[in-house]
């Protein structure tokens, strides 16, 4: 992990070494309330899942002792992609638990963590992929696939965890506590594979500052021209709209055919999108704003004129009022075990491309 604060004044801390090389075992973070670092990590189906917590606010040089969390689904698949929200002053863990489904955690008075549960049910041997946010007034928001959308079944649905039940945007129950895990089917459907034909992937979603929900997704005409669609909750219905027609392709140099760019949403002002799509010859990033629900969309480049991919824009959560910021992978991505890139940061607004990138280029062999 590298704290850069630009040329010259990086910090660098390894809160574990994980002795692989594999972009699905990117740590996720987390700041708690007061400004300190919380870090998950496990390894590609690992064993073990991990957390430690920085010991000062808004620094990564000292860490608290390395702990486990010792409950999950049953299974053989391990922990993988764990992904943390703190909503309201409730703290959940999602990830993908042993039985390869969305599986999750509270942590309760105490320091210690409820047993792990079950959310959803894809198809027989099928992975779910999901995203999460903090839900305006406690829960959490959650879209999904029910499958990888090479492997087949991949529409996208909605539904929110509040009070160990999942329910609709509207607030009505789809299923109570002891009726968990759900099929995915019984969610709210965003995108019927089925009915269009067309594949799709989460990408993001989040909260208006009234708590609606919103969705980023991509959807795949083909392997080659790869779309970003927008879908968002006005309080009696889920209006969708078309982003960019044409992303370009895939950013991988192997199987990987439905890899797009990547959009992501600011999760304060999800009017606001961050976006890496084909221009020219590379990747781009990009950010675009609707006035309007989604109907239409002005942009302005991030990036422009480069001569590598810049791909996989994240807004930072949890910045201070006034900052804006986006962070993106800048490189060549073969797959997930060999890509060599390096993670950049600006101000959206800027006039020009920051020279203080952070992280570390890496190469795995093939």
């Amino acid at each position: 992990m590298v704290d850069a604060r630009g040329p010259g004044h990086a910090n660098q801390e390894v809160i574990r070494r994980l002795h692989v090389i594999d972009d699905h075992i990117n740590p996720s973070l987390l700041m708690l309330p007061g400004g300190r670092l919380m870090a998950f990590l496990s390894n590609h189906n690992g064993q073990r899942l991990y957390y430690r917590i920085a010991t000062d606010p808004e620094s990564i040089i000292r860490w608290g002792k390395l702990r486990r969390i010792r409950t999950n689904s049953r299974g053989g698949r391990g922990f993988t992609y764990p992904n943390p929200v703190l909503s309201g002053k409730q703290l959940y863990l999602f990830w993908r638990g042993g039985n390869w489904q969305p599986t999750y955690s509270r942590i309760l008075r105490g320091g210690r963590w409820a047993r792990a549960r079950t959310l959803v049910r894809g198809g027989a041997g099928q992975r779910p992929y999901s995203k999460y946010a903090p839900a305006r007034g406690g829960g959490v928001l959650m879209a999904f696939n029910p499958a990888h959308p090479r492997e087949g079944g991949s529409s996208l649905y909605f539904a929110k965890l509040k009070n160990g039940s999942l329910v609709r945007a509207s607030g009505r129950r789809i299923a109570g506590p002891s009726k968990l895990p759900i099929r995915a089917g019984r969610a709210t459907l965003i995108h019927s594979q089925a009915r269009t034909g067309l594949a799709s992937w989460v990408q993001d979603v989040a909260a208006t500052r009234s708590g609606r929900p919103v969705i980023v997704y991509s959807v795949y005409p083909s392997q080659q021209h790869h779309q970003y669609r927008y879908a968002r909750w006005n309080g009696r219905r889920w209006r969708r709209h078309i982003i960019v027609r044409d992303a370009g392709g895939t950013i991988s140099t192997s199987f990987e055919g439905h890899y797009s760019g990547g959009i992501t949403l600011d999760h304060r002002n999800p009017s606001i999108v961050y976006l890496s799509r084909k221009v020219g010859r590379v990747f781009e990033v990009e950010v675009w704003r609707t006035r309007n629900g989604g109907r239409t969309w002005s942009r302005r480049a991030i990036t422009s004129r480069s001569p590598t991919d810049n791909v996989r824009p994240v807004a930072p959560r949890g910045l201070e009022a006034g900052e804006s910021e986006v962070i993106w992978m800048r490189g060549n991505y073969g797959r997930y075990r060999t890509f060599h890139t390096t993670i950049f940061t600006r101000a959206p607004w800027a006039g020009r491309l920051s020279n203080a990138s952070f992280g570390v280029s890496r190469v795995a062999a093939p």
